[in-house]
Formats: structure tokens, C-alpha cells, sequence
């Protein structure tokens, strides 16, 4: 089962550019939701070299809690906030102010993010294990692809993860993943603000990735997992 095959126009995977609380609206309009993290690793091992090669902003987020809130930790979440947005919606720092405590979401040590990973070590990453919807076989397979591919550039370490420290209200904004080129090395950061021109989102059906979460959190076996999302060997 291929996850980019479609079978009507909200399904064609259709992208976005611009500020994302002007992109939002419009997404909504066609009845579309942004493309996750895990989606983009599925592209990246069918293939698609868009998804290897280009930075894009993702239908994940982070959230940050205020100053003395929870000292080390973080959240991440899904868009659920964020898909309601528009240019009127209020924000702070450029990003969606929020009661830390009430967002659902896995919390995490800022002890795991901050500098580049070794191959081993992005394998094994907790966060990175939650954006593929803790499937360890699509993160594993993901990051010896993309590490394959650093080896192009001389890249050893890459990955890294970065995301705002805390303000005086905690704040939740999209991740975004670099794209792995001869200037980057696919590391996601919190860089996304919400309301400037270089938003970048690719927006789908949101029954295609709920059918992808569904196979991700049922199917753990390497092979069969390949065969039901149809990634290359």
C-alpha cells in the first residue's frame, strides 16, 4: 500500500508556500492537512527526492513551557492548535501562545536535542521515535537512508534537533526538517514561525495519514512494514 497513491484531489499531495497562518486557511478550504514527519520519512525511503533534498515545514509540533514551568522539558504534539490559525489569530514571539499543562503530548528532556547526532545515536532518538509514530523500523530505515546520503557531503553528524528556549508564556510551533543538501544536513528546529513568508507545508487528505499512523503503530516488522508502504529495498 502506497501512502502517496490517491484517489481523489484532497489527496494529491499539494504545496503550500508563504506565512503558515496564511497557508492555513487555504488548506482548510481544500479539505487538507499537513504532511507529519513520519509521511516524509516514507517519501524519503520510496524515493522521492523532494523529500530528501528540501527543507519543509511539518504537521508536528513543538511545545515550549513558560520560564520556571518545566525547567528541561518539552512537549511534542500534533497540529491540532495550529490547523485553526488564520492572520488574525494572536501570537507571540510568532508562535501560538498555550497552557503547557493542558496540551497533549509527549514530554521530553531537553537533555535529547541541542547538537548533532551520530547515526547510532538518531536510531535511538526518543524524539525522533515519537515523530514516526514509535515505529523503530521506519526511524532506523529513515536515518540509514539519510545518513547514506550525507555521505555524499562528508557528513558524520547530522540530525540535530533544536528548538526555542523558554519565554514568559510557553509557546507551541511547527517543526521543521531541513533538507539534506551540500549547505544542510536534515536537522529539525523549531525555526518555523508562524507568520512569515518561508512556511513551507504540503498539505493531504487527512484520512491518508491516518491509514499511514494506523500501518505505523500495528506493524513493526521491517519487511512487511516495506511491503505495505512500498519503500525500496
Amino acid at each position: 500500500m502506497d501512502v502517496n497513491k490517491y484517489q481523489d484531489r484532497r489527496e494529491v499531495p499539494t504545496l503550500y508556500q508563504g506565512p503558515i497562518n496564511a497557508i492555513m486557511p487555504k488548506m482548510r478550504k481544500n479539505g487538507q492537512v499537513p504532511a507529519t514527519f513520519a509521511f516524509r520519512m516514507v517519501g524519503i525511503l520510496q524515493g522521492k527526492e523532494e523529500w530528501l533534498k528540501n527543507y519543509h515545514d511539518l504537521g508536528n509540533t513543538f511545545v515550549v513551557p513558560s520560564i520556571g514551568e518545566r525547567n528541561g522539558r518539552f512537549k511534542v504534539s500534533n497540529f491540532e492548535r495550529l490547523a485553526g490559525i488564520d492572520e488574525e489569530t494572536p501570537l507571540t514571539c510568532r508562535r501560538l501562545p498555550v497552557n503547557y499543562l493542558k496540551v497533549k503530548g509527549e514530554e521530553f528532556s531537553r537533555d535529547t536535542i541541542g547538537r548533532d547526532l551520530t547515526i547510532e545515536e538518531a536510531r535511538k532518538n526518543e524524539v525522533y521515535l515519537e515523530l514516526c509514530c514509535g515505529n523503530k523500523a521506519l526511524l532506523e530505515m529513515g536515518v540509514d537512508r539519510i545518513f547514506d546520503e550525507g555521505k555524499k557531503f562528508n557528513y558524520e553528524n547530522m540530525m540535530g534537533i533544536f528548538i526555542p528556549t523558554e519565554r514568559e508564556i510557553a509557546l507551541e510551533g511547527a517543526w521543521c526538517v531541513d533538507g539534506l543538501v551540500g549547505y544542510g544536513w536534515s536537522f529539525a528546529l523549531g525555526g518555523a514561525v508562524l507568520d512569515l513568508g518561508y512556511g513551507r507545508l504540503v498539505g493531504l487528505a487527512s484520512e491518508t495519514l491516518e491509514q499511514l499512523e494506523y500501518i505505523l503503530r500495528n506493524e513493526r516488522n521491517p519487511a512487511k512494514l516495506r511491503k505495505l508502504l512500498g519503500i525500496r529495498e
